[in-house]
């Protein structure tokens, strides 16, 4: 029987092929489980559909990504945290923080293709971005204020 994969299947497939199983594998198995379904013409034809539409919303994410990261590689974001005389923070510089600053300067970008980071020191540092498709980078200063 031909059934169209749900998800990833060890010793089976991987998600969204197309794969000759036992009938029996596949009505008390996958079927049941939601794994997969049965790859009638009409599925098939309309699995390739939802496929394609999706491949095109991923290079328009791409696409989009791709602006922004050179948007903010052009620029350099300031950011002032208390710190001590020798340049140290008091409390460190993560994600999390970047994504305040983010929203104060008006800057789109989702946090989540950032490479996770800390930083305990005042300075310019390198924030890396990176997405399957997508890597980039863009420069932060961190000035110390008493």
């Amino acid at each position: 029987m031909k059934v169209i994969l749900l998800k990833d299947i060890p010793r089976i497939g991987k998600k969204n092929e197309i794969k000759n199983v036992a009938d029996g594998f596949a009505h008390n198995a996958l079927l049941p489980k939601g794994l997969a379904r049965i790859a009638t013409p009409h599925a098939i034809k309309t699995h390739e559909a939802q496929l394609a539409k999706q491949i095109e919303t991923e290079k328009s994410k791409t696409v989009t990504l791709l602006k922004q990261i050179e948007a903010i590689s052009n620029s350099k974001i300031i950011v002032e945290l208390p710190a001590n005389e020798q340049g140290h923070l008091f409390s460190k510089f993560k994600v999390e923080q970047l994504k305040k600053v983010f929203k104060e300067k008006g800057i789109t970008l989702d946090i989540k293709v950032i490479v996770p980071f800390e930083f305990k020191e005042v300075g310019e540092h390198t924030i890396k971005v990176k997405t399957p498709d997508v890597t980039g980078a863009f420069t932060v200063e961190i000035k110390g204020v008493n």
